[in-house]
């Protein structure tokens, strides 16, 4: 028979990953689409991923030294996900959650939850507060 603390442990670890797996939904992508011109951390080496809003579209990619790869002489030359109009940002991202945007599907577990865009860090755009740690 499990233990009342293995239960407890058990429960909220299944929230934790309901939580994590929550879609972003049609509103909080909206808005970020409406603020966005770009969110990523800017410091040395890897700095997880980012968005940013250019000419082209809205970007997503992996982020290092404080600029995104397909930027960056010599680094790719595609992103990660290029969206070439708002309607297909925010119907894209509406459906993302923590989980989806964690980096599992990487086969290097480094990147796994490393400096990846979350709800949080969404909400903190939407906020005025884009930090660039």
């Amino acid at each position: 028979m499990p233990s009342r603390e293995g239960t407890r442990v058990n429960i909220g670890r299944k929230l934790w990953v309901y939580w994590r797996k929550r879609p972003y939904g049609r509103k909080l992508a909206s808005q970020v689409a409406d603020a966005l011109g770009q969110l990523h951390y800017d410091h040395v080496d890897y700095c997880g991923t980012g968005f940013f809003h250019r000419a082209r579209g809205y970007i997503y990619d992996h982020v290092y030294d404080g600029y995104p790869v397909f930027e960056t002489p010599g680094g790719s030359k595609e992103a990660i996900a290029v969206f070439p109009d708002r309607a297909s940002f925010v119907d894209w991202l509406s459906e993302q959650s923590d989980w989806s945007l964690s980096g599992r599907d990487q086969d290097n577990p480094w990147y796994f939850d490393n400096q990846r865009i979350t709800r949080a860090r969404l909400k903190g755009l939407l906020a005025g507060q884009n930090p660039r740690v």
